[in-house]
């Protein structure tokens, strides 16, 4: 029988409990059987049990290690060994990035103290997971529990949210290039050019920020009026 090395049989173990868990999470959240989302878990309680006791035959305290997927380096879990639970570290190059187990609590402890090492490692990888931006448009789809005007109004504010951030981003841009033509000397041609090159930029920018900012105003004004409908 080919002997199977334990520490990626127990991350392979988790990144399931992870799934499962939020497989959960979404199910429940789409108003699913109750039957099936308890089966779910279930199924991810025995692979913990599971899990938590291969990981009683590693050697070391590090019970995963993986490479990062977004940057050099590796993601690791360790048991602390004085008090059995969970933390997690980012390691580059013998530098430690980040470790959980340093973080200090209001109650003046260190560390997240997790119980599982799956949910260790799931943090880790939410932690070094780059920011990702939220869809500005949602699919319209129906799921029961779901509510037309709500989301409608979610949508909405999402839209102005966005809108608005364009156009001060915009006015910003703007303010800054006029500052940096105020520094060009116009008896030189090569400030003319900068001069002329400027004045054409900005001029488009107040231009769309100026039509952004009556965007932002007119979602700003419906978003209002559906609010009031949806109480009325």
């Amino acid at each position: 029988m080919n002997h199977i090395d334990i520490a990626p049989a127990v991350t392979t173990l988790d990144h399931h409990i992870i799934w499962l868990e939020c497989l959960a999470d979404s199910m429940a959240r789409q108003g699913m059987a109750p039957g099936v989302i308890e089966q779910a878990r279930n199924y991810a309680r025995g692979l913990d049990k599971l899990s938590k006791q291969l990981a009683t035959f590693m050697p070391g305290d590090t019970v995963h290690r993986l490479e990062r997927p977004y940057a050099s380096g590796v993601i690791e879990v360790y048991r602390e060994p004085s008090m059995g639970w969970y933390e997690w570290r980012i390691v580059d190059d013998g530098q430690v990035l980040h470790d959980s187990g340093t973080q200090a609590n209001h109650d003046g402890t260190r560390g997240a103290m997790y119980g599982v090492a799956g949910i260790a490692l799931r943090d880790a990888l939410n932690h070094d997971e780059p920011p990702r931006q939220p869809a500005v448009v949602e699919p319209v789809e129906w799921l029961p529990a779901r509510s037309a005007s709500r989301d409608n109004l979610a949508q909405l504010e999402r839209l102005m949210a966005t809108v608005q951030t364009l156009a001060d981003t915009l006015a910003s841009t703007s303010t800054d290039a006029k500052a940096k033509r105020s520094t060009r000397n116009p008896d030189h041609a090569e400030g003319r050019l900068a001069m002329i090159y400027y004045d054409e930029r900005t001029r488009l920018h107040d231009e769309l920020a100026d039509t952004m900012t009556t965007a932002a105003e007119r979602l700003r004004a419906l978003a209002e009026r559906l609010s009031r409908e949806s109480v009325g």
